[in-house]
C-alpha cells in the first residue's frame, strides 16, 4: 500500500498529543532512532499507553514513513534550529517534519 497523507496525518496527531502532554525527546535521540530506521516502532513502544500508532507500526505505510524520516535526518540533521526553529524537543521536530511531508507529499512519495 502506498503511503497516504491521511496516514502521515495520523502520525502527526499522535506525536502532537505527546507534545501537548509535555513529553520530550532529545533531538539527538530522535535522529538516532531515525538512523535505526524505526522511529515509529520506537514511539509506539515507548508511548504505548499514550498514543496509538497501530495503523503505521510494522505496516507498509510505517515502513515508507520511516524511510522518509531517515532520508530527512540524513539531509537535515544539525539544521533543526535554523530551518525549523526547534532546539529543545525532538518530538516537535517530528511534528514539523510530518507537516512538511504532508505539504510536499508528492515530492516525498515519488518513486
Amino acid at each position: 500500500m502506498k503511503l497516504t497523507k491521511g496516514a502521515v496525518s495520523v502520525f502527526l496527531y499522535e506525536v502532537n498529543h505527546l507534545v501537548d502532554n509535555e513529553y520530550k525527546e532529545s533531538i539527538e535521540n530522535i535522529h538516532e532512532q531515525m538512523k535505526n530506521g524505526d522511529i515509529i516502532g520506537y514511539l509506539a513502544n515507548k508511548y504505548k499507553n499514550e498514543i496509538d500508532l497501530s495503523l503505521l507500526n510494522g505496516q507498509d505505510w510505517g515502513h515508507q514513513l520511516n524511510q522518509i524520516f531517515t532520508d530527512m535526518s540524513n539531509v537535515f540533521a544539525g539544521n533543526e534550529r535554523r530551518k525549523w526553529g526547534i532546539e529543545k524537543n525532538g518530538l516537535c521536530l517530528l511534528v514539523s517534519w510530518a507537516a512538511e511531508i504532508i505539504r510536499d507529499f508528492e515530492v516525498f512519495t515519488k518513486e
